[in-house]
């Protein structure tokens, strides 16, 4: 599943400038091999990359992702030893992900005014491109 929902201080409706917490629930009823991710941005938003010292640190802490100085057993996302931010997706990579629920969330923030359609997110195995599983897609308006 994949949810969006504003951050605090940040409309409610998707805005212009406002950011918002993208979180993606992965179900796995049994183990997987190669299993990838990919979650579409809504057109007129943009990811925020943390990796970059340009992006606000502050936020940092609204998600579950990785932190600096974190060892490898201390961070809930361990399975997932790949992830790209590319300019229309992100994107999550994992060798081996045992059966269970895994939770991933970014941020975007909107950037361009309109209204868009933004795709489904997609977990799929890459070897077995048969065994999939994806959210609803669906029309987003951004306001000024």
């Amino acid at each position: 599943s994949r949810v969006i929902t504003p951050l605090e201080g940040s409309p409610s409706k998707p805005t212009v400038g406002g950011t918002y917490k993208v979180k993606l629930t992965i179900t796995a009823p049994e183990e997987r091999h190669y299993l990838a991710v990919e979650s579409p941005l809504p057109a007129g938003f943009e990811a925020i990359d943390f990796q970059f010292l340009t992006s606000e640190q502050n936020l940092a802490d609204e998600v579950n992702q990785s932190k600096e100085g974190q060892g490898y057993w201390d961070n809930p996302l361990y399975h997932f030893n790949h992830i790209e931010f590319r300019d229309d997706r992100v994107f999550l990579f994992a060798d081996y992900l045992p059966a269970g629920v895994y939770e991933y969330e970014y941020l975007i923030r909107a950037t361009t005014p309109g209204r868009f359609r933004y795709r489904p997110s997609r977990a799929y195995e890459m070897y077995f491109p048969e065994i999939f599983g994806q959210t609803e897609g669906g029309w987003m308006e951004v306001r000024e």
